[in-house]
């Protein structure tokens, strides 16, 4: 009961959070900008007049065109990153995020995404701020089983970015943290990752480095990890709607004569729309002494929410 109570109230907020955000910014007059319509429409033009009621607007093809608030589902300045030979890019949607592992870059207060892997694992996180961002995380075994549910682990995952995001280089802490509440004795026991990584690049372009320490607790002791695992990740943006991503991550664990290292590369293609993105690419775990391997990834990620445009 209390799990559930901990997940109903994070969807309150969400929704609370999501009716305190607006999709007006004051802009310029004489400046660039993006309109979309609620029917899906967009439109790139000249800010001529902006009142209370409807914005007027001067397009290439168009020409000048009024259009009501009350049909406007988002208007927000543009400029060179959105911007290319008048065609317009939507903004990496997924700029938080690599596959898996998280990038320095957060969701901005009133963004979030549900994300899901292979059916089996699902992931909702939301920006409660412009510094911080949570998402819960659960593999649904109890939908094929009664007894599932007492092998279903869930997961939370708080980051904290700090700066405004807008630099070259950006750093963030955070941790993730898995349980199973309904498995008996084991639900007194978590394991997880407590970490801190930089990005350095832009939302679309970026390289992240992080360093985390693993961690396993429960009701007799805790242990850390006494060695770090590395992530090394990047994103390029290929065109409007296309991304390459690598996510590789390197860790050891033992003592003495019995260390042992368990890597993982990965690289895929992102197809990244309005309403939703897909991954698709391989992974590879590479350990000491087995043969090697690669497995597929298959990722989707749909965006929700509102925030205002900066």
């Amino acid at each position: 009961m209390r799990i559930c109570s901990i997940i109903i109230l994070f969807f309150i907020i969400i929704k609370l959070e999501a009716q305190k955000t607006s999709n007006y910014k004051e802009l310029k007059l004489g400046s660039s900008v993006h309109v979309e319509t609620k029917d899906g429409n967009d439109f790139i033009g000249t800010l001529q007049l902006e009142d209370s009621i409807s914005v007027r607007i001067k397009t290439e093809k168009l020409g000048e065109i009024s259009i009501q608030k009350m049909d406007i589902n988002l208007i927000e300045a543009t400029n060179s990153v959105t911007l290319h030979n008048g065609v317009y890019w939507y903004e990496n949607t997924n700029a938080g995020r690599y596959l898996f592992a998280p990038s320095a870059y957060n969701l901005r207060k009133g963004e979030g995404y549900y994300q899901n892997i292979w059916v089996f694992m699902n992931q909702v996180s939301y920006g409660f701020t412009n510094h911080f961002t949570c998402g819960l995380g659960v593999v649904p075994f109890f939908l094929f089983s009664s007894e599932g549910i007492e092998f279903s682990p869930i997961w939370v995952t708080p980051k904290y970015m700090f700066g405004k995001g807008n630099r070259k280089f950006n750093f963030s802490t955070g941790v993730i943290v898995f349980f199973i509440p309904f498995g008996g004795i084991e639900s007194t026991e978590t394991a997880g990752i407590l970490y801190g990584l930089g990005t350095y690049g832009n939302r679309n372009n970026n390289l992240s480095i992080g360093l985390g320490w693993g961690f396993a607790s429960s009701n007799e002791e805790s242990l850390w990890g006494r060695r770090p695992t590395i992530n090394i990740s990047g994103m390029y943006r290929l065109g409007k709607s296309s991304y390459f991503v690598t996510e590789n991550w390197f860790t050891a664990f033992g003592d003495g004569d019995y260390i042992s290292s368990l890597n993982v590369i990965s690289g895929a293609y992102r197809y990244s729309g309005k309403n939703a993105s897909i991954d698709l690419g391989l992974f590879r775990p590479i350990m000491k002494y087995n043969d090697r391997f690669t497995l597929p990834w298959l990722g989707v990620t749909i965006p929700f929410g509102k925030r205002d445009k900066h």
